[in-house]
């Protein structure tokens, strides 16, 4: 897991570094709560442990910045704090604080708690998967009903003109009249196609996303209807 740590000290710093990565992590580092801000800006960083008093931009107002401006980004905080008063844990928690760690850490404390973050996050990821699948489910069923309507018109109508064609007497019969045969035929076997893509997505409970190329360098994230289930 990549983590970022934000300390001002040197020594804690790279004693918190050293233990994180001897722990199976990938450490960032910052000095101060700007640097920290800026390297957030730059990476996909979802566990944060940083230090309360820090100068330029103390632990607070990372936490504040974060939370207000990156909120649909899972991201869970551990505050490093010499304070232990309730009024300084619910000044950290407004801020959006997850949890907290008295300086100078336990190392068996901080990993609990690191343990703890992660499972936190794990939970909220299979939330968010969940709720992104319940969204292209909805999606799917809106789509096949605001689709069936006019296919099942337009299905019916090739079908019909079949039939009419078909019941024509010889001598009316022309090359026109075989040319509109054939369009009718295909626009039936296109519109079964179509049927079957909607019924496709009216089961799917597993989609598979792809991105498929539209332009040069550009792609566009869509479902794999063929290996979704």
């Amino acid at each position: 897991m990549k983590v970022l740590v934000a300390e001002d000290d040197l020594v804690s710093r790279k004693l918190l570094a050293k233990t994180l990565d001897r722990w199976g992590h990938e450490v960032i580092t910052a000095s101060d709560g700007q640097e920290a801000w800026e390297a957030f800006h730059k990476q996909d960083i979802h566990f944060l442990i940083t230090d309360w008093m820090m100068p330029r931009m103390d632990g607070i107002e990372l936490c504040r910045k974060i939370r207000s401006q990156y909120r649909n980004r899972l991201v869970h905080i551990i505050l490093l704090t010499v304070r232990d008063q309730k009024e300084d844990i619910v000044v950290g928690m407004e801020a959006g604080a997850d949890d907290f760690v008295t300086k100078p850490f336990d190392r068996n404390e901080l990993l609990a708690r690191i343990r703890a973050g992660e499972r936190v996050l794990n939970l909220e990821q299979q939330l968010t998967e969940a709720k992104r699948l319940e969204g292209i489910q909805q999606t799917a069923v809106t789509l096949q009903h605001e689709i069936n309507n006019p296919l099942a018109g337009i299905m019916g109508n090739a079908e019909l003109l079949i039939m009419i064609l078909k019941d024509l007497p010889n001598d009316l019969i022309s090359g026109d009249i075989l040319k509109l045969d054939a369009l009718a035929t295909e626009i039936l076997k296109m519109s079964k196609r179509i049927a079957a893509v909607v019924e496709k997505l009216r089961e799917l409970y597993k989609p598979i996303l792809i991105h498929h190329p539209v332009a040069h360098d550009l792609s566009v994230e869509m479902i794999d209807l063929k290996e979704s289930t």
